[in-house]
């Protein structure tokens, strides 16, 4: 029988030229092109539309 892993909900971002970026909380915001710099979307929104 396999135990099943905590549901953990973070990301991982590596941006170019940069080091990787772990985001772990729902409230943390993540980064975005200067395209759509008016977007502020957090990792907890992120995962809610996800479980859609």
């Amino acid at each position: 029988m396999r135990k099943s892993c905590p549901e953990e909900d973070n990301i991982l971002i590596y941006p170019q030229n940069q080091q990787p970026i772990f985001l772990e909380n729902a409230s943390d915001i993540l980064p975005v092109p200067e395209l759509v710099s008016d977007l502020n979307l957090t990792l907890g929104q992120l995962f809610d539309w996800l479980k859609l």
